[in-house]
């Protein structure tokens, strides 16, 4: 279970001056263009994203997503879907937040894992004509799953509205990130990033219905476990369940319920009135409160309508068996046609302010004048330079394409934004001085032209992303510069007279064509080199002292490279050839991360000696067993063995109280030992476990796709998460101090258990305990004592 985790009061922390008008207009067209990109990218087939089906439960498909336009740093893209009931009015109102009150209720309907909101800029709000029409900028701390990591935020902008998509309408509520001088990140937080989320309500054939798609494309920034990521991001999407769950609450209480003398006494039912099921001792009766008959416990289900709990079965609960309320229908004159939406669409989709009409039209005229002056090379640069103060020049990828954004007026950096800048190049161009941050990538830039000059204020350069072939000696960088990448050019090497700047702390040459390492400069404190064909790495190559982060991922090496630094903290080798575990001596104490995911690795040492160590990512191996007398430092807390050939955990288990997380998934583990003191988190999916007995199990589990068909005698602490797949229990017993915590966590939560258990099988080996429902779920528990 996903709890919140406490932040600071944060509206009271954000000064929100006037947006200047002609960025407000950016805004609203930025957020129309984010909706229509959702609309078209929840598409599951014939879309821009390639979605394969992750799993199926409770009515939600969950679907992970391959998105080759998405940015390099977006580590995840998800979506739900579920067929639901309800009309369009209704799924819109859910999201109207425009009161505290109306706020503090949908986190606890809808969204358990925000810790904290604010609303900072209403850019278009809902008028009389268009109630379902809104675009504003919201701040979000989302609470993590673990709590061994921080939470996340978010500054994000809002779009809300009508569309028709091939002629069927819908509704779409998008998100997509932003930066704002007036939102930095909160203190204490990790600024997270959303490339495209939200949820799109298409009417379906089915009168009533809708289909909801819930997207995510994140980027939870830091070092997180992508377990982790993936754990938070499910529960996310498939938490579409309470929209559905929410909407038939509403219809339901607005019929009325059934009195006792309405009812259909018990004794004149012999079976289940929808599925025929005859009743026994095993089979309770339930009355149903909408429509009066007898039912069983698989057809029927208990809900809070006006805070009672009231039983009415699902032909009532999906409005077949009752005359339910009408539902609120709405004909909008001027949905945005989201198929095939273009700018000028977008622009006039909506009566925007007068003041914003007219920047509109200044800036469309201005426009349509730049494009008669425009010359074949790269016009947009005298329009760029002629800023007075530019501090920073740089590109960002949006779902719209490449922009261009200037930032100028010295210290209070004005921004200046140029849209769907698809190729540059430098020629002719004179950067000014005093410019510190210069960034140009996905431009399609070939060459620095010779005689070309880089201002000495210049301290990031970034050109990666393009088609360089080489860097010219003749251009040599500014001495000040910390920050240099060339990432993803074909550049092969440097001339042997190439000097760097005296001040270079972070140099990212990853995706190039170099096969040797290049001379380094002497500052690097974080270096780069990952999907480069070195293949060997020279014995006697020298490493500068102050490095701390190496990345050779994707660099085919069979051998680990010598003569590593003394501070070295962090080294990426995934996806390499390397067959032998290291040694104790090939990196130094003081190391802190060791990526070695998607090696030739068989088998593990006796004893991992690294004093600092404490994450080991070893996934993707072919590593057999764990030794018996394993043994880790006491500092790692994370250890991922997924991926691999193990088939049993050692009887000393010792090693495992240390950690904070272990992952194994796609082993072949058959048991554990019932002495071993797990972790506070463990992913075991798809491993061969039958039988949980006699063990404490941690705060967070994943067991999904495992034949387990016992849980007996286990312990676990407050507030447990366990993922599963669909099983069904034979055998399934906890003392009554453990039913209860287990109660209280699946009590209207994120832990909605997907597993089942034979009644009949449980009540026959419950010895001397009593058998018990866990709330509605079909799952009986022996407790005990």
């Amino acid at each position: 279970m996903t709890k919140a985790r406490k932040v600071p009061a944060a509206c009271a922390r954000f000064e929100t001056p006037p947006l200047e008008p002609a960025d407000e207009l950016k805004l609203i067209q930025t957020g129309l263009q984010s909706l229509t990109d959702l609309v078209r990218h929840s598409r599951l087939e014939g879309g821009p994203i390639l979605w394969s089906l992750d799993s199926d439960a409770d009515g939600v498909r969950i679907f992970t997503g391959i998105d080759p336009l998405a940015p390099p740093n977006v580590n995840i893209t998800l979506c739900g879907v579920m067929e639901l009931q309800g009309t369009l009015v209704e799924a819109a109102s859910l999201f109207v937040l425009d009161s505290t009150d109306a706020v503090r209720q949908y986190r606890a309907r809808f969204s358990k894992d925000i810790a904290d909101y604010a609303s900072l800029y209403t850019l278009a709000p809902r008028t009389p004509e268009h109630p379902r029409n809104y675009i504003g900028v919201k701040w979000l701390a989302v609470g993590m799953p673990s709590p061994l990591v921080k939470d996340r935020d978010f500054c994000l902008l809002e779009c809300q509205d009508d569309f028709t998509f091939n002629g069927v309408r819908g509704w779409a509520r998008s998100f997509s990130s932003i930066q704002l001088p007036s939102c930095p990140p909160f203190p204490g937080l990790v600024r997270a990033n959303l490339f495209r989320a939200g949820y799109v309500f298409f009417e379906s054939t089915l009168p009533g219905h809708l289909k909801c798609v819930h997207v995510i494309q994140s980027d939870f920034a830091g070092a997180l476990p992508a377990w982790l990521v993936r754990a938070a991001m499910k529960r996310r999407v498939r938490s579409i369940v309470e929209i559905d769950t929410f909407l038939r609450q509403l219809r339901l209480c607005g019929s009325a319920s059934l009195t006792d003398d309405q009812l259909v006494p018990l004794s004149t039912r012999r079976s289940c009135f929808l599925c025929s099921t005859k009743f026994s001792p095993f089979v309770a009766k339930r009355q149903c409160r909408k429509c009066g008959e007898v039912v069983c416990k698989h057809c029927s289900k208990l809900w809070e309508l006006r805070g009672t709990c009231v039983c009415v079965c699902h032909k009532c609960a999906t409005g077949a068996g009752i005359d339910l309320p009408p539902m609120p229908t709405d004909n909008n004159e001027a949905p945005l046609q989201a198929y095939t939406c273009d700018d000028e669409k977008l622009q006039h989709h909506r009566p925007l302010p007068r003041a914003m009409q007219v920047l509109a039209w200044v800036a469309l005229l201005a426009i349509g004048a730049d494009a008669a002056k425009r010359t074949p090379s790269n016009p947009i640069w005298k329009d760029v330079l002629a800023l007075p103060n530019i501090t920073s020049i740089e590109t960002t990828l949006t779902t719209d394409g490449t922009y261009l954004e200037v930032r100028y007026d010295g210290a209070k950096e004005t921004l200046k934004t140029i849209s769907r800048v698809s190729s540059l190049c430098l020629t002719g161009v004179s950067l000014p001085d005093g410019l510190k941050k210069f960034s140009l990538n996905r431009v399609s830039l070939k060459t620095i032209p010779k005689g070309f000059t880089w201002p000495a204020s210049l301290t990031h350069l970034d050109l990666s992303s393009n088609k360089l072939t080489s860097y010219p000696t003749t251009t040599p960088l500014p001495d000040g510069l910390g920050f240099f990448s060339l990432s993803n050019n074909k550049i092969k090497s440097f001339n042997d007279y190439f000097t760097w700047p005296s001040n270079l702390t972070e140099l990212n040459l990853a995706s190039n064509q170099f096969s040797s390492v290049v001379k380094l400069p002497s500052t690097l404190t974080k270096l780069d080199l990952s999907g480069n064909p070195l293949k060997t790495i020279d014995a006697q190559q020298q490493w500068p002292e102050t490095l701390t982060e190496l990345a050779l991922t994707n660099t085919q090496l069979a051998v680990l490279p010598a003569n590593l630094p003394s501070n070295l903290n962090i080294v990426h080798l995934a996806s390499n050839k390397i067959a032998k575990f290291p040694s104790k001596t090939d990196f130094p104490d003081s190391i802190h991360y060791i990526g070695l995911t998607h090696n030739k690795i068989t088998s593990l040492p006796s004893k991992i000696e690294w004093p600092n160590l404490f994450t080991l990512e070893l996934d993707s191996n072919a590593i057999t067993s764990i030794p018996d007398d394993f043994s880790l430092p006491a500092s790692v807390g994370i250890l991922a063995l997924d991926a691999n050939k193990i088939t049993k955990l050692p009887a000393n288990c010792d090693w495992l109280a240390h950690l904070s997380s272990i992952t194994l998934r796609d082993n072949a583990i058959s048991a554990f030992t019932s002495t071993c003191t797990l972790p506070n988190a463990i992913s075991l999916q798809n491993n061969n476990i039958t039988a949980l007995q006699d063990m404490a199990l941690p705060q967070q589990m994943d067991v999904s796709n495992n034949p387990i068909s016992k849980i007996n005698r286990v312990t676990f602490p407050e507030g447990v998460f366990w993922t599963t797949s669909k099983f069904e229990l034979k055998e399934f017993s906890l003392s009554s101090d453990m039913f209860d915590l287990l109660s209280a966590a699946t009590d209207r939560t994120y832990f909605y258990p997907q597993f089942t258990t034979d009644d009949a099988s449980v009540k026959a080996a419950c010895g001397y305990g009593t058998v018990k429902k866990l709330h509605d779920f079909p799952i009986s528990i022996c407790v005990v004592g």
